[in-house]
C-alpha cells in the first residue's frame, strides 16, 4: 500500500480489531461465544478488506504499491515450529518467490527482503491478517513482517513467452 493511504487503513482496521477484542473479553473460554466472535469478525473484516485492500482494477493502481509484497511470520512464536523461514532470513535478505498454478502458469518474483517489528508496515500487515483471522491479544506477539521489495519478475510458464523471460 502506498504510504499516503496507510494511516486511514490502519485506523479502520484497528477499530475493527478493537471491537472484536471487547467481545473477546466477554466470551473468552466459551466455545459458542468464540465461534460467533470468529464468524462476525471475519464477516466485518471481509467488508473492510474489500473497501480498502481488494480493490477493482483502476482503483488498485492508485492505492497499492505493486513493488512490494508482504507477509506475516506466524511460525516464529510457536514452540514446535522449525522456524526455517526466520532462520533463513537471518542469513540472507535475498528473496525469491515462485507462484505456480497447475498445470502451466508459473511466475518468479525476485527482490530484497526487509524485516519489520514495530512500524507502520508491521502494523498494517498484521492488521490486514487479523482483519479476517481473529487473533486474541495474547497471541499477537512475536510476529515479524517481511516486506519483499520487488526487483524483477519472470514468467517461468512452459510457453514461448515463458521459460524464464523477464517481464518486469
Amino acid at each position: 500500500m502506498k504510504r499516503e493511504f496507510m494511516k486511514e487503513v490502519i485506523s479502520a482496521l484497528s477499530e475493527h480489531l478493537k471491537a472484536s477484542d471487547e467481545v473477546y473479553e466477554k466470551v473468552r473460554g466459551y466455545e459458542r461465544g468464540m465461534r460467533t466472535l470468529w464468524m462476525e469478525h471475519a464477516k466485518r473484516g471481509a467488508a473492510i478488506l474489500l473497501k480498502y485492500i481488494y480493490l477493482p482494477r483502476g482503483e488498485a493502481e492508485k492505492v497499492v504499491d505493486f513493488e512490494k509484497l508482504a507477509t506475516v511470520e506466524l511460525a516464529k512464536r510457536l514452540p514446535w515450529s522449525s522456524k526455517h523461514t526466520w532462520n533463513i532470513v537471518q542469513r540472507s535478505r535475498a528473496a525469491c518467490l515462485v507462484f505456480y498454478q497447475p498445470p502451466a502458469v508459473s511466475f518468479e518474483v525476485r527482490g530484497t527482503l526487509t524485516i519489520h517489528f514495530d512500524d507502520e508496515y508491521h502494523r498494517l500487515v498484521t492488521l490486514i491478517h487479523d482483519a479476517y483471522h481473529y487473533t486474541p491479544p495474547e497471541k499477537r506477539a512475536d510476529r515479524p513482517v517481511y516486506i519483499i521489495h520487488v526487483e524483477a519478475v519472470y514468467d517461468n510458464s512452459p510457453s514461448q513467452r515463458g521459460f524464464g523471460t523477464r517481464i518486469a
